[in-house]
């Protein structure tokens, strides 16, 4: 697999471009009569239009990553990824999200660091971070609670059980 590389893009809602070293494959889309846009979900029953929830992901394992997207795609919320501590804050910081999803063990800057620039900063100071660890809940929540983190999730989770906290913490 090709290595990759992040960078912010140019359009106003402040989306990252990513790219790969070698020639991506591309799936043919299919035609519809109806655009819908990736980041809205409409209800037939009542014809309303909800805009997705953003999400940031600062998580290092591609595995997690991936478990991560899947469910809270399949939740309807919209996900933006970053494998580094310092890339993580970066996007915080420039990018506008509802919640964030901040592993401990980063490269970089490790997630406490950045969970204490994001609550230095003022524009960040009141978003809402969800740590993740593989160290285990108990042992980290002290220290979630005193930094400033809205909770604490441990890995493995279940992912029913992470989408249902994620909108729990957004819904409050």
């Amino acid at each position: 697999m090709g290595r990759s590389k992040s960078a912010p893009s140019d359009n106003s809602r402040c989306l990252w471009k990513s790219w790969r070293w070698q020639q991506p494959r591309i799936p043919q889309l299919s035609r519809s009569s109806e655009q819908v846009p990736i980041v809205s979900r409409r209800f037939p029953q009542t014809g309303a239009t909800e805009v997705a929830q953003r999400v940031l992901v600062v998580e290092d394992s591609p595995v997690i990553q991936r478990l991560i997207d899947m469910t809270l795609k399949s939740g309807g919320f919209e996900v933006e990824f970053s494998d580094s501590g310092t890339e993580g804050l970066e996007m915080a910081m420039t990018c506008s999200h509802d919640v964030v999803i901040l592993d401990i063990g980063l490269p970089g800057l490790d997630g406490w660091q950045v969970l204490e620039a994001l609550r230095a900063n003022e524009a960040t100071a009141t978003l809402p971070v969800i740590v993740l660890t593989a160290h285990g809940r108990s042992r980290v929540q002290d220290e979630a609670d005193s930094k400033g983190a809205n909770m604490a999730l441990s890995k493995p989770f279940n992912p029913v059980d992470f989408r249902e906290a994620i909108t729990s913490l957004l819904a409050a």
